[in-house]
């Protein structure tokens, strides 16, 4: 979900629309903040499980936990009013001017989003409890010094967005604050940050389809998980659609085709640098300096005799190539 978030960020900046990723950026410290917490106050109340599949049913032992979680949930799913809404939808419209590939797309994610943020929170807090029986027992919502921070960063998430850029509204609070330092580029016009680039109707028929494409997503996640079933039909799903479900589970193999790309030829390049810089350059220049020093070292222990006849014989030699040298130069 973090990926996704920075991926609207970047979809902002990408159609010069600044002031909206950064005005992402502030409503996701809210939500993905308060889900972070929330994650942990819930791993705490598991006694350390992380596993969503043993989990369930939550609700009534973490009500405070849930509630926060719950806004968290609805804010980065881009629900209305809620602090996500605002500028996940400014961000669509402004995509909408510059390409509306790009918004497309953009769209098709807020519906992912909401699918397995819902997914996430059914499965956790609502239907059977999944543990055992022992981490039943132990099932304790959590301190104050952790559930104050989740009710003040729930309260960010819901009202962050009312200080930002609301495009359909033609307020624009964040962008006058940041005119000093950030500029707009305006890569289609007018962007829909300052609301001047398409008309009001066609503005209130982008933020409906922002809204029908949050409600989609919850609606399929309430529809395979929401009444405790969730297990059951994505095994089935899984059973129907297997080449789907190997796809996904395995993530598109990203990893692995980076590895392919990235990791092997970096590694390859390395273990060549390392076998021709290091050890024929580097280790070669050391050993032949070595051999030219135990070289010079031999040549000189023979030649020391203690001999004082040789000792002449060698002074007699250097003057006479000290005589040629000073006939022929």
């Amino acid at each position: 979900s973090t990926v996704s978030q920075l991926g609207y960020m970047f979809l902002a900046c990408g159609v010069g629309a600044f002031t909206l990723g950064i005005f992402h950026l502030m409503t996701h410290a809210f939500f993905k903040g308060l889900l972070f917490l929330g994650s942990g106050s819930v791993i705490h109340a598991m006694s350390g499980e992380q596993d969503m599949r043993r989990m369930g049913g939550l609700k009534r032992h973490l009500p405070v936990t849930y509630w926060t979680f719950l806004v968290a949930t609805l804010a980065i799913s881009g629900i209305p009013l809620f602090a996500g809404f605002f500028s996940k939808d400014a961000i669509l419209a402004a995509s909408f001017d510059a390409n509306k590939g790009l918004w497309i797309v953009g769209t098709v994610t807020a519906v992912l989003t909401a699918f397995y943020m819902f997914r996430l929170f059914f499965m956790t807090f609502h239907g059977e409890f999944r543990g055992s029986e022992e981490e039943r027992e132990h099932l304790h919502e959590s301190p104050p010094s952790m559930t104050v921070p989740l009710v003040v960063l729930a309260l960010g998430s819901a009202v962050a967005g009312y200080f930002g850029t609301i495009p359909f509204l033609h307020r624009d609070w964040l962008g006058g604050f940041l005119s000093p330092v950030v500029a707009e580029l305006h890569l289609a016009g007018e962007t829909a940050a300052h609301g001047a680039a398409h008309g009001g109707t066609l503005e209130w028929i982008l933020v409906g389809i922002s809204v029908v494409a949050a409600f989609v997503g919850l609606g399929l996640a309430w529809g395979i998980y929401g009444r405790g079933m969730g297990l059951e039909k994505a095994r089935s799903l899984a059973d129907r659609f297997p080449a789907a479900h190997r796809t996904l589970l395995n993530k598109y193999w990203i990893d692995e085709l980076y590895d392919l790309v990235i990791v092997r030829p970096l590694r390859w390049t390395a273990r060549m640098c390392w076998k021709i810089v290091d050890t024929i350059v580097i280790n070669g220049s050391v050993h032949v300096g070595a051999f030219l020093v135990e070289l010079t070292g031999d040549l000189g222990r023979f030649s020391t005799t203690g001999n004082v006849r040789n000792y002449a014989l060698y002074f007699f030699v250097a003057l006479l190539g000290l005589f040629g040298w000073m006939v022929v130069f």
